[in-house]
């Protein structure tokens, strides 16, 4: 068989059972006057409004299965994407703004975002359709701090090596439309969040830094963060003032125990790997799943892969399969991505303990991006490997230029926008 095409075969099927389309026909459905979703049905009352907020790399896909349902209903529809993902849509503007790092695209979605909800009654109903990548695309700016200010902290925070659940927790703090803002400012509207993790763990105060989830403030762990992380030596004054104040109160935060705000997620990375597996038996290669919602650097996780290659010992073919995302702390200016260099250095050390299995691996995206990058990831396999110098790859890997060491050998996978985002994915193939 073509390993490479069934590599690239199985990797695509696992994005397919996460597309939105798809996630939405079989969960999300309309009766009369009534949104179901899962076993739980809404009214949505004749005399109220429904406004609908769609936020990450998803939305556009999220907004046109919705509109799909309820788009009759939808009285004002905001869709928030990252540059080069947009779909058409009939019942929503939308707005295209920069990921990882925000753009003034970002800062005027947060605005507009604002400008809804601002008209939002009591009565109405707000539905919010949210997906990774949120952070960065809908931005607010605290009174006294400045949009280079913030913009400073996304860089910095992206090459520190936090994971996402300790730069949410920086960004939430530095936001009013985050962390709850959304349903603290429709109080007290229903709202509604039907979401698709990116996040290892599924917790919603992460996913998307938790716009619709009102949440406590935790003093310690932002303490904790900017302490680990070093951020009074690396962030603007300003913005570590700011910080510094929301450290030292300790209010209590006000309640909204009226409010409906009920959340669902509808795919996420085990959604994924369920359907790489369910792939991998199509084409008669036994999968096995080695490890989900992985949070680890990227130099433990390609440790953790050349173990489990090194060590198997079960029947061939066999697909290994990993889940999550891993972190990494970039220094200097090369250009590629945490899915790229976890590869690079998977592949560094199986040529410097000359491996002789046969293998092909993919590591990738979901999203169709990995890192500031067209691809959304790199493939390999045993025989190409020979061909290569471990000096070559080396030097690549330690200057943190993955990208243009995989675009030489024509290594790349590039997918384009995928309208979806549920982290990365490993997929080794192993052969007799």
């Amino acid at each position: 068989m073509d390993t490479k095409t069934v590599a690239l075969d199985i990797f695509l099927d696992a994005i397919k059972t996460v597309q939105p389309e798809i996630v939405f026909d079989s969960l999300v459905t309309r009766e009369n006057e009534h949104l179901k979703v899962v076993n739980n049905t809404y009214l949505l009352s004749p005399d109220s409004n429904l406004f609908v907020i769609s936020v990450g790399k998803a939305s556009c896909g999220m907004s046109q299965a919705i509109e799909k349902i309820l788009g009759h209903r939808i009285q004002k529809g905001l869709c928030i994407t990252k540059k080069g993902h947009f779909l058409p849509l009939n019942h929503f503007k939308t707005i295209t703004s920069g990921h990882p790092i925000p753009d003034d695209q970002s800062f005027e979605a947060g605005t507009e975002v604002e400008k809804i909800l601002s008209d939002v009654k009591k009565n109405d109903f707000v539905l919010v359709l949210l997906s990774g990548g949120a952070s960065s695309l809908m931005m607010d700016c605290p009174a006294g701090l400045s949009k280079t200010d913030i913009l400073q902290v996304y860089e910095y925070l992206l090459k520190s090596g936090a994971n996402i659940a300790e730069m949410n927790l920086i960004r939430k703090a530095l936001s009013h439309l985050k962390g709850g803002g959304v349903s603290k400012m429709i109080y007290p509207a229903t709202v509604l969040t039907l979401a698709i993790s990116d996040v290892y763990g599924d917790d919603p105060e992460v996913i998307g830094s938790g716009p619709t989830v009102i949440q406590k403030n935790d003093t310690f762990a932002l303490q904790k963060v900017i302490s680990r992380y070093q951020l009074t030596k690396h962030l603007p004054p300003t913005t570590m003032k700011y910080l510094k104040c929301l450290v030292r109160k300790t209010k209590e935060n006000q309640t909204y125990p009226e409010q409906i705000r009920d959340y669902y997620i509808l795919a996420n990375n085990e959604t994924a790997l369920s359907g790489a597996q369910q792939s991998a038996v199509k084409h008669g290669i036994i999968p096995h799943l080695v490890g989900k919602n992985m949070s680890v650097t990227t130099e433990k996780l390609a440790t953790m892969i050349f173990t489990e290659i090194k060590q198997f010992s079960g029947s061939l073919p066999a697909c290994l399969l990993w889940g999550g995302e891993s972190v990494l702390k970039v220094s200097g200016n090369g250009k590629g991505g945490r899915n790229q260099h976890v590869l690079l250095s998977l592949i560094i050390k199986l040529k410097q303990a000359e491996i002789k299995k046969k293998f092909t691996i993919i590591c990738a995206g979901t999203d169709g991006s990995d890192g500031p990058t067209d691809a959304t990831g790199a493939m390999v396999s045993h025989d190409e490997l020979t061909k290569i110098s471990l000096d070559e790859m080396t030097y690549h890997q330690k200057s943190f230029d993955s990208y243009p060491f995989f675009e030489k050998y024509n290594w790349l996978i590039k997918t384009g926008p995928t309208q979806t985002n549920v982290m990365d994915l490993v997929l080794v193939i192993l052969e007799e």
